[in-house]
């Protein structure tokens, strides 16, 4: 990587003393005892300019910016792409002729960023705005199976400065569009100037591209430097992780939910370059058109986006941010891992990502004799440039560009150390050949969480249920199969008691004996099927606003289908929507469906076939009324009076009066006023379990690597 991409600041003594004595610069960087262990796994193929290694299914790539891919075949590198094998017709330009590399989750398409001279003929392409441009990213999909390359097809072509901030980070969508992290094309010692901030140029932003069409859409502003763009499960949910290489202020750790990031007409600005108030920010601190701080900025600013940690260089006379890497599977307490290219010191968060201005702790390493061991020693003592990265079994990486070594990273040290890391922690199972995602938090008796039709984890965080019943219980909450992070079938037979077994074999996979288990909805019928089939892995049952489907009505099989079609045709289902509202609500437009669900319609993974397979799948997870009338299981249903489901669970005391009712006035189904969101189903739920706590304690593992299978996603970056 070249040396512009790090910044170099010169300050006496007394200037940096002042600096943080006014506190224009960030917190200082807190002393920790994490440590992580460092095993050398392999190396790039003689000198490089090593970019960050990416998954593409099962294999792992090696990228050398000077025009090169590999496959690491576990021993040794296996020859993917050179510059004598680029695509007819492209001329590479650079030490950056490779610039990025992602691939589908699949594993089956990769995307490529040349650095070119010209963009091809015919490709969807935009100008830059800003003077000075000489040369061109050039997008590229390549058909990717049995470790070969094949049908490269450009899509989309930016113009770009070749010796400014190039950025570079990359990642793939499930929809097959892609993230793209465009640099400021500026230098050190710049405010951002105006590029960064202004929609209509691609400079400075996160960019969505489609290569079915080259269409282009800015989803985020403010950016300076990227160079990896990271989605993965965090804390339940896809987040979109990044570094942004601060100018001589902040470096920057931000991440953003990829729901909130696609929602449309909601685009984020996470503050670099100048707005139009005539201010330029760096970090949570205003900059003059030089890049020095002038103030710091007390509180978040109303239509920026706060960065979740920054640090600075504390007198180092060079530093540069790069990173970041996360890992389920490597680390128990580190949230988010990052490091300096010059120096290589490491430096980690351990908080959730829902808490911005976190402390940056210090990160000890290890070698295979538990010898103290730096990156820069690890480099012989030169500028090491580590890129972090994740192996395909979900566990960290970090390569260093200076010798091309790879190196496997893992948390190796339990302490306190004033690094404290409780944040929840996500994994997956394979249920019969469906994909599960999970995530849990917590110590104390195991409580599993259900959500609703077309919902999923975000369902519990949004509600503050799983974490409020984390701080005393095993907390596991489920994206059922056809919902968010799970894999989404077409077939509808995948919808019925398969739905039940789930659950079962995710108490099997986490060690499980019995749990409470709570359904909201569709997490209600799936709880009863449960009831039924394996009543004895069940402490208690509580089924919030359904009551599970054992009164067949003569207009299901008609219902069902309507509603499968509305999925598949509009994206929403107005019927359902109206079965859960009062009765006379009017009926929705198909606009005003659109903007009450605009999160959950930017998924870009959700499924309209697998919703729709789930709905006419509606008989097969039907019970008998003798079957629910057998149940022993303590239970308890909760829902609003304005929810039209609380009839069901009427109709369910009436067969079971063993079973409690809680009743929320005027709590609707779903939404701000659902029954979820009031502070009275959350009391009547806690009520409920401590009464029924018959189990000894169970108390979270770790979260050992063979309990846990790691995230396949096309994620990467630049060097």
């Amino acid at each position: 990587m070249k040396s512009a991409l790090i910044s170099v600041v010169v300050l006496s003594l007394s200037g940096t003393l002042a600096f943080q004595a006014n506190r224009v610069a960030p917190a200082l960087v807190k002393p920790s005892d994490l440590v992580l262990s460092i095993e050398a796994v392999g190396s790039m193929p003689g000198p490089s300019n090593a970019a960050s290694p990416v998954v593409a299914g099962k294999d792992l790539l090696l990228v050398d910016q000077a025009g090169s891919i590999y496959r690491w075949a576990g021993s040794s590198p296996q020859s993917l792409l050179s510059p004598r094998t680029a695509p007819a017709g492209l001329k590479l330009l650079g030490r950056e002729s490779v610039l990025s590399v992602a691939a589908n989750e699949a594993g089956t398409v990769l995307y490529v960023v040349f650095t070119a001279s010209s963009a091809p003929r015919g490709v969807p392409s935009r100008k830059s705005t800003r003077p000075g441009a000489d040369a061109w990213q050039v997008f590229y999909t390549f058909d990717y199976a049995n470790g070969a390359l094949s049908n490269p097809k450009p899509f989309a072509a930016l113009e770009m400065r070749s010796d400014g901030h190039t950025g570079g980070g990359l990642a793939a969508l499930a929809d097959g569009s892609v993230l793209f992290a465009t640099g400021d094309n500026g230098d050190a010692g710049e405010d951002g100037r105006t590029w960064a901030q202004d929609p209509t140029s691609h400079i400075g932003k996160i960019l969505r591209i489609y290569p079915a069409d080259g269409r282009m859409t800015v989803v985020a502003v403010g950016v300076r430097n990227v160079q990896r763009l990271s989605i993965a499960p965090r804390e339940g949910e896809a987040w979109l992780d990044f570094v942004d290489m601060g100018g001589s202020v902040a470096e920057e750790f931000n991440s953003v939910r990829l729901t909130d990031l696609l929602q449309d007409g909601q685009m984020k600005n996470f503050g670099w370059g100048r707005h139009a108030d005539g201010r330029a920010r760096e970090g949570t601190f205003h900059v003059d058109a030089g890049g020095a701080a002038q103030r710091a900025i007390g509180t978040d600013e109303r239509g920026f986006v706060r960065p979740i940690a920054e640090f600075g260089r504390e007198g180092a006379a060079e530093f540069g941010a790069s990173g970041p890497v996360s890992s389920d599977v490597s680390f128990r307490r580190i949230s988010a891992l990052m490091a300096d290219l010059s120096g290589g010191g490491v430096f980690a968060i351990t908080g959730s990502r829902t808490a911005r201005g976190q402390d940056v702790f210090r990160v000890g390493l290890r070698d295979s004799t538990a010898k103290a061991v730096t990156l820069k020693q690890l480099a012989r003592d030169a500028r090491p440039d580590p890129r972090f990265f994740n192996f395909p079994d979900g566990s960290a990486g970090v390569l260093l560009e200076q010798t091309g070594e790879f190196f496997r990273l893992t948390e190796v040290r339990e302490g306190t150390g004033g690094a404290s890391g409780s944040v929840a922690r996500d994994g997956f199972l394979d249920s019969n050949g469906v994909r599960i995602h999970y995530v849990e938090q917590g110590s104390g008796p195991a409580v599993i969480l259900i959500h609703e039709l077309d919902g999923g984890i975000r369902t519990w965080i949004e509600s503050g249920i799983f974490q409020d019943l984390a701080r005393d219980h095993r907390v596991v909450a489920i994206d059922a199969r056809g919902h968010g992070l799970s894999d989404k079938p077409h077939e509808p037979a995948a919808y019925g008691s398969e739905m039940a077994r789930d659950l079962s074999r995710l108490m099997d996979h986490l060690s499980i004996p019995r749990a409470h288990i709570v359904g909201y909805s569709m997490g209600a019928e799936v709880l009863t099927m449960l009831l039924v089939s394996e009543p004895a892995r069940v402490t208690s049952a509580s089924l919030i606003a359904g009551a599970g489907r054992f009164r067949a009505k003569p207009t299901d099989d008609q219902h069902m289908e309507e509603e499968a079609l509305e999925f598949v045709n509009f994206g929403v289902s107005p019927k359902l929507f109206l079965e859960q509202m009062p009765e006379g609500t009017p009926d929705p437009t198909t606009e005003e469906l659109k903007a009450a669900h605009a999160a959950t319609l930017a998924d870009p993974g959700r499924d309209t076939q697998a919703l729709a397979a789930f709905s006419r799948a509606r008989p097969a997870r039907r019970v008998t009324s003798q079957q629910i009338a057998a149940v022993r299981v303590p239970t308890i249903g909760i829902a609003g009076t304005a929810d039209p489901d609380l009839d069901e669970l009427r109709a369910l005391v009436a067969l079971r009066p063993d079973v409690t009712l809680i009743t929320v006035k005027d709590a609707m189904h779903a939404g701000r006023t659902g029954v979820l969101r009031q502070a009275e189903c959350l009391a009547a739920l806690r009520t409920f379990l401590v009464a029924h706590v018959s189990r000894p304690a169970v108390t979270i593992s770790p979260h050992a690597a063979d309990k846990r299978s790691g995230w396949r996603t096309g994620v990467n970056s630049s060097g």
